[in-house]
């Protein structure tokens, strides 16, 4: 039984869900390095997903649950100091018969949260991993 309904609250009320067949997501790839995808398989076993990578990338399609989150910017409630993110950072471009190019983002932990003078949240942080872990 759901436990959120036995506590009134409705099932829309959960702010966040493990990420399903269908979902866009921001994904690892290869060496720290996360790009945009779909899903498209969830293999229970192993706890990896397939993703379909958005600029048609036919490598790398298979990655681990906690490499992958769903591409939806989160509310400020849901981020504070220490919490783990991907961020856009740089891009790149097209190879030819391999993929289209677009935006890299990379995996950061926030060290501080402040708002600015028109009262929106910002956050301060760095890259979780670097040359040591093969980045």
């Amino acid at each position: 039984e759901a436990i959120l309904p036995l506590l009134g609250h409705a099932e829309e009320a959960r702010s966040y869900r493990a990420p399903v067949i269908g979902d866009h997501v921001i994904s690892h790839h290869q060496q720290w390095a996360y790009y945009a995808a779909t899903i498209v398989s969830f293999d229970r076993e192993t706890l990896k997903y397939t993703v379909d990578w958005d600029d048609g990338d036919p490598t790398g399609k298979v990655q681990s649950y906690k490499d992958l989150a769903i591409d939806k910017i989160p509310s400020e409630d849901q981020v504070g100091v220490d919490s783990i993110v991907f961020f856009p950072q740089g891009g790149y471009g097209a190879t030819e018969g391999n993929n289209t190019g677009g935006v890299r983002y990379h995996e950061g932990v926030v060290t501080r949260v402040y708002k600015d003078s028109s009262g929106a949240c910002l956050y301060d942080g760095h890259h979780t991993k670097g040359a040591e872990d093969g980045k």
